[in-house]
């Protein structure tokens, strides 16, 4: 028994008060330990603020007083964390992927921007799905560079939650997103887009929008980072100019007018219709399209040598043809099923330069209807194999047929794949590289003005138009491209 004195009153402190003391003493140490965990960082701008117990952040813009949160979607636990001058470092780990990993939250020093950096060790079982995202609020709406670009009020119940991929033309076509009420909103950019994606979904019956990391190859491979920035004025303008600034950084901005110095056959697409027309005396038509006013005409079908010439000696006229370097058809189904082959299919690639998947098998492209009704899908040219085919095919025909234009179907549409073949394994990186490489050769090499499907900004140095850029991915009938006579 001890006895304690407090203001001249006797207190009898017995064993059991005593443990009581102590327990209510480590309980509210454990609490002030857990206030404690907090970590903020600021600038003169913002700041930001890592609550450990969720790992979710929270965002104060010091210019208005506006504070973003976010809300946590799946279970994450706190390894440990620490903060030092304008960054915050920490080791978490999240239990269904069985992997720690590692995250590096800087702070700029001057404005409203920080990045975010993680890296691990090991297999990537699932996508991550880190960080949180940032909670919307009513009369807020959503800002994503699908295709020409879409807006969607945050409350609308229409919508549908998707996924969408940062890594092909049907995804996003650039690497961010905003949210904005017209005014006030925030961003952010992906800066290492190659096995990323977004994920449009609802909380608190609200639609926000948070980033999506794939594996490389089965692992976590290299370290993945985005950028948060914070706008107190601009709306949807403000952050399409700040991407805008990151892509010239990045080396992705070139505009027509630096493209028409190059070659000046792109200035006959401005204001140019693009004309796929199947029918015969192609010179007839244009002749009459002129005749009626049009100035300018992209016509995209390919014809004989002394049409295209004759095209070409027309004021406003740009001659062009598609082609493609994606799908080839296994020589059995040609022979069982077909009555020929595309004249455009890499046939010629079969069996050495196909894409395998993880299992081996041949990755799938656009189905063809064989005589049985059954639908067969075409094998996919390894993208690190394809160049070479342009370099065999393009520069034969130009002799003959003087084009000025080219248009590559599925190039940028068609998402950057892994290839698991063992003489030319690819992750999707260096698929990304190889198919830009393959839209170099007809831009630069060829001097060719260049199209291509859908569009990606990786394609806008080598690229100078896209087709489908009006109709956004999600929202196209289900039979598109089949049967364009038919409508």
């Amino acid at each position: 028994m001890v006895r304690y004195y407090r203001d001249k009153t006797e207190f009898i402190l017995t064993p059991f008060k005593g443990l009581v003391i102590l327990l209510v003493g480590l309980f509210l140490c454990c609490c002030c330990q857990a206030a404690q965990q907090n970590l903020t960082v600021d600038n003169t701008v913002i700041s930001v603020t890592l609550h450990t117990e969720d790992v979710t952040l929270s965002v104060t813009d010091k210019r208005t007083g506006k504070i973003w949160r976010q809300k946590p979607i799946t279970k994450c636990k706190i390894i440990q964390s620490a903060a030092a001058g304008y960054g915050i470092e920490m080791t978490w780990r999240q239990p269904e992927l069985e992997m720690d990993i590692k995250s590096r939250l800087l702070l700029d020093e001057n404005l409203p921007e920080f990045t975010l950096e993680l890296s691990a060790e090991g297999a990537l079982k699932r996508s991550l799905k880190f960080p949180h995202p940032f909670v919307t609020e009513t009369g807020t709406y959503l800002v994503v560079p699908m295709n020409e670009g879409i807006s969607y009020p945050v409350e609308d119940k229409t919508i549908n939650p998707m996924r969408l991929i940062t890594y092909g033309g049907h995804g996003i076509c650039m690497p961010f997103w905003g949210v904005t009420d017209g005014r006030q909103g925030h961003m952010a950019i992906i800066e290492t887009p190659d096995d990323a994606a977004i994920r449009i979904q609802r909380t608190d019956e609200k639609l926000c929008i948070a980033p999506e990391w794939d594996s490389q190859k089965g692992s976590f491979g290299y370290a993945r980072r985005l950028r948060y920035v914070f706008f107190d004025k601009g709306g949807h303008v403000a952050v399409c100019k700040r991407y805008r600034s990151y892509a010239q950084k990045a080396g992705l901005l070139k505009t027509l007018e630096q493209k028409r110095t190059e070659n000046p056959n792109v200035d006959l697409l401005i204001g140019a219709v693009n004309v796929w027309c199947w029918e015969k005396n192609a010179l007839n038509i244009v002749r009459e399209m002129r005749s009626l006013g049009i100035e300018r005409i992209l016509w995209s079908h390919r014809d004989q040598p002394d049409v295209i010439k004759a095209m070409n000696e027309m004021d406003g006229v740009l001659s062009s043809r598609y082609d493609i370097y994606q799908d080839l058809m296994d020589p059995q189904v040609v022979k069982q099923q077909l009555r020929g082959v595309h004249p455009d299919w890499t046939q010629d690639a079969w069996p050495e330069d196909i894409m395998l998947d993880q299992n081996g098998e041949p990755r799938k492209g656009w189905q063809v209807k064989g005589s049985d009704g059954k639908m067969y899908p075409c094998s996919i040219l390894c993208d690190r194999q394809a160049p070479k085919y342009p370099r065999q095919r393009v520069p034969a025909e130009l002799k003959t047929h003087p084009y000025r234009c080219r248009f590559i179907d599925t190039t940028t549409a068609s998402p950057w794949r892994e290839c698991y073949h063992p003489d030319h394994p690819m992750t999707r990186g260096e698929s990304r590289y190889w198919k830009m490489e393959l839209l170099r050769f007809i831009s630069e090499d060829m001097k060719l003005v260049t199209g291509c499907e859908t569009g990606h900004d990786a394609a806008v140095p080598y690229v100078h138009y896209f087709e489908g850029m009006l109709s956004l991915g999600p929202y196209r009938i289900p039979d598109a491209g089949r049967n364009m006579r038919k409508i």
